[in-house]
């Protein structure tokens, strides 16, 4: 390879995972990026072509829509912007290394060497860049921090008014284990400002119905630290169990990489330089996402029919027209012209109405702090806390807590990102987009993410749930798991002279914190006199099961169907509801909440019989 200053050995085991041994970090990233295209090309090749809206260009007009809406959401606007940061950084040299070696790989295939899916879509192969990496990041971007419930919270807010709205929404589980312990103080304090609860909806409704749909429900991940106090050598544990999408191939590819000043091993991000989730000789780090809502909706009112202009604080705007092309295999090119506000695009633009558009304003459109592969390269050399935390700092978004353990003893983990300062209830709804008021107040300072070192209790965790305790001094709002970072707390706390089997066992761990919970409450409800003898027989297994969801397991079907017959005769008139508008139900765990505490809300009755049902009538019914 004429690019390389000096040799580089590769060694493949027998999976398939190179090891990478070079002299010089320019050397060992651009093997790694030609052994990334020997092995990811297509899909590395798809995936920046779905994020940046190109699938029409190879896979035909089916995927126009899909393309368009893509880059109404700014996604190509959010990279452009990140790669002006990224090419002011002496970082950017280690991404033109990689990029380098990729198209190597691209460069010296004749067509009979592309992999199978560019011969069978005929297409050729483009050359790597920069750009396409950042686009791999912004496509990570929208699969973990794009969530937000900012319409449908609206509509029901209109629903049902804000008094029931707060009681069946209650942000926070009073049975939450939060990711970092109740034992921590902070000493600092924020000024707190006046709820935006209300907001200026009465004006922006009604609201236009989802064009797209959410990320798939169950994806989550756990990661957690023992300190040696709790295993059984006496040194950390780290454990990291990322669950993004099943998908073929795997979003991560596994590798060592090293030279003379790093020996860092883990897994990578197709098209990404460095190791992201891994260990080297002194540390080792993993990742779970935090969840909190960076993306708002603004209500845009026009103020002519073209659209072209809008207002601000008493003043008229002009937008910032973007003329996209799109290619279509087979047919004419296609032209959509994105409108931009000072909040960011015109995302939603409804036809048939000249009054009021949404625009999106997104934490990841906004120029990064710096290159977000910054952290990577130096979580990859680091070999103390001190170093791990002047690492992580470099990472805006997606907000991931980062778990940190060392040979040295020490556990960690932080929640690190950038994050929008709001005021209580801010961005939890669609909000007027012609009062600057409506504004995000800033971000929170980076040293006051939340964040723990050693604790008493001798252990870290996240499992995607709320990073604090309501103590802690900033608002956020987001979405949360409400179940696994309890089960997982419960375990951690129990255990002693932990072993690396006893860890590989809480990975694998079927058990729901969820089901336990609602049959000891729902059980004891049931009217067993006059049942048939099979109903009969499904309240025996079920009063016996473990609670354990096991391929096996007859009695985990069970309490699915019985909790969502529940569930839905709970919420029957919300459900009448959704099928005008979309609606945000309450959580399950709320649910659950009302059964145990307010058995005769009125939303146990249901209101198209006679009679006025209760929490126990609808256990039985269901």
């Amino acid at each position: 390879m004429p690019d390389l200053e000096q040799t580089v050995e590769i060694a493949f085991d027998k999976r398939l995972v190179p090891h990478i041994f070079a002299q010089n970090e320019k050397d060992l990233l651009f093997a790694q990026g030609y052994v990334i295209a020997m092995h990811r090309l297509f899909q590395m090749d798809l995936s920046t072509r779905a994020v940046s809206g190109r699938l029409a260009e190879v896979l035909g007009e089916k995927l126009l829509p899909r393309d368009m809406l893509q880059r109404r959401k700014g996604l190509v606007f959010a990279a452009a912007n990140s790669l002006k940061v990224w090419k002011q950084s002496p970082s950017f040299e280690k991404l033109e290394a990689y990029t380098a070696g990729i198209n190597a790989y691209i460069q010296a295939m004749q067509p009979k060497d592309y992999p199978i899916e560019f011969k069978l879509l005929d297409y050729t192969p483009e050359l790597w860049t920069p750009f396409k990496t950042i686009l791999m990041l912004k496509n990570m971007a929208q699969t973990l921090c794009m969530r937000e419930h900012d319409l449908e919270a609206s509509n029901t807010l209109a629903l049902l008014g804000e008094e029931t709205y707060e009681f069946l929404y209650a942000d926070n589980n009073p049975k939450e284990s939060p990711v970092i312990p109740r034992e921590v103080k902070w000493d600092f304090i924020q000024k707190k400002h006046d709820s935006l609860f209300l907001s200026t909806l009465n004006q922006i409704l009604p609201l236009p119905r989802r064009k797209d749909n959410y990320p798939p429900e169950g994806i989550g991940s756990n990661n957690w630290a023992l300190s040696g106090k709790k295993t059984i050598t006496r040194k950390p544990i780290l454990c990291n169990d990322p669950h993004l999408p099943l998908t073929l191939p795997s979003i991560w590819y596994e590798v060592q990489l090293h030279t003379p000043e790093l020996n860092a091993y883990g897994v990578s991000l197709p098209g990404v330089p460095g190791v992201v989730i891994g260990f080297n000789e002194n540390i080792a780090w993993g990742m779970t996402n935090v969840g909190h809502d960076v993306l708002d909706w603004y209500r845009i009112q026009w103020a002519e029919a073209n659209k072209e202009s809008y207002f601000y604080d008493g003043k008229i705007k002009q937008v910032d027209k973007v003329i996209e092309e799109f290619k279509v295999r087979g047919k004419a090119m296609v032209y959509d012209t994105v409108k931009y506000t000072i909040w960011g695009p015109i995302t939603y633009e409804e036809e048939g109405h000249d009054k009021q558009d949404l625009a999106m304003r997104w934490l990841p459109h906004l120029e990064p702090l710096g290159p977000e592969i910054e952290f990577i390269s130096k979580l990859n050399k680091a070999s103390n806390y001190d170093e791990y935390v002047a690492a992580i700092k470099h990472h805006s978004s997606p907000a991931q807590n980062f778990v940190f353990a060392d040979r040295h003893g020490d556990i960690a983990l932080k929640v690190q990102g950038r994050f929008p300062l709001k005021r209580k209830g801010q961005g939890a709804f669609v909000q007027d987009g012609s009062k600057s008021s409506n504004d995000w107040q800033g971000f929170i300072p980076e040293p006051h993410n939340p964040a723990v070192k050693n604790p008493k209790r001798a252990f870290v965790s996240s499992a995607n749930q709320r990073s604090t305790a309501e103590d802690y001094p900033y608002s956020y709002n987001g979405s949360f798991e409400d179940w696994r970072g309890r089960t997982l707390n419960n375990y951690l706390e129990k255990m002693n002279n932990a072993t690396i089997q006893d860890m590989m066992d809480l990975q694998l761990s079927t058990f729901s914190l969820k089901a336990k919970e609602a049959l000891e409450l729902m059980l004891p409800l049931v009217n067993r006199t006059n049942l048939e003898q099979e109903e009969r027989e499904y309240l025996r297994q079920l009063d016996q099961w473990s609670c354990r969801y096991d391929a096996e397991s007859t009695e985990a079907i069970l309490f699915e169907e019985w909790f969502d017959y529940f569930y839905d005769m709970t919420w029957d008139e919300m459900i009448a509801a959704q099928k005008q508008k979309d609606i945000l139900f309450p959580e399950e765990w709320r649910t659950i909440f009302l059964l145990e505490n307010y058995p005769n809300n009125i939303f146990f009755d249901i209101k198209a019989t006679k009679q006025k049902e209760n929490a126990k009538m609808i256990v039985n019914q269901s």
